[in-house]
């Protein structure tokens, strides 16, 4: 999204991912060559990633229509048929939206029930209406918004982390060791919430360098 620039770019829009085999094509090229295909939408995900991010939100009106009625003209005097992809794009928009209704949760531990969840990703999409336009938000069938992690959803993330790093360093840890730097990762209070598990990963490689300047983890 960073590298647009006016509506004219983003079927020029290359894939980012290394090992993506279609990073040749670019996602016109992409969408004419899997029309029809319900997989297609897999190749294009990252495509709208961080969609906030663009220089003008005016770049994003070729979307209007695929996302309205699931066609576009990307071929001269051709429509091509977009009506099985499934168009996921990212944002940092409600973050603080997101913030504040958790911290009005009786359980923010927990999972919302559903009432709260409607209610947080309402508030989301008016939120996010007035910077990229009531055109583009009302053609989004639904705003799912990514919630703070839980304790475990955090442990899982620090043991996946020391694991990560574990592989890097060549290292072994015992399980009790791995046990205690997930504890104290998770614990830190230099995490930084609205980092998600980038911050997490920080602090767990941290803990790591320290536990390497000593003989064990006690």
């Amino acid at each position: 999204m960073t590298a647009l620039r006016s509506q004219y770019d983003l079927w020029q829009c290359l894939s980012t991912g290394a090992e993506d085999a279609s990073s040749n094509l670019d996602l016109g090229e992409f969408l004419v060559e899997n029309q029809g295909r319900r997989f297609a939408c897999l190749g294009i995900t990252d495509s709208l990633q961080e969609i906030e991010k663009v220089d003008d939100p005016k770049a994003l009106n070729p979307l209007l229509l695929p996302w309205d009625i699931g066609r576009c003209s990307l071929e001269q005097k051709k429509h091509t048929d977009t009506s099985q992809v499934i168009w996921i794009a990212t944002s940092n928009l409600g973050q603080k939206i997101i913030a504040e209704h958790v911290q009005q949760w009786k359980h923010p531990d927990v999972p919302p029930n559903r009432n709260e969840y409607i209610q947080l990703g309402t508030a989301i999409r008016r939120s996010i209406s007035d910077i990229l336009g009531a055109p583009l938000l009302s053609r989004i069938t639904a705003i799912l918004p990514f919630l703070p992690f839980t304790l475990k959803e955090k442990r899982a993330i620090g043991t996946e982390a020391v694991l990560s790093y574990r592989i890097l360093l060549n290292r072994p840890f015992s399980s009790e060791d791995m046990n205690a730097i997930v504890d104290r990762s998770v614990g830190d209070t230099n995490l930084v919430e609205e980092e998600g598990a980038r911050s997490l990963y920080r602090i767990v490689e941290t803990h790591i360098v320290n536990f390497n300047e000593s003989t064990h983890y006690a």
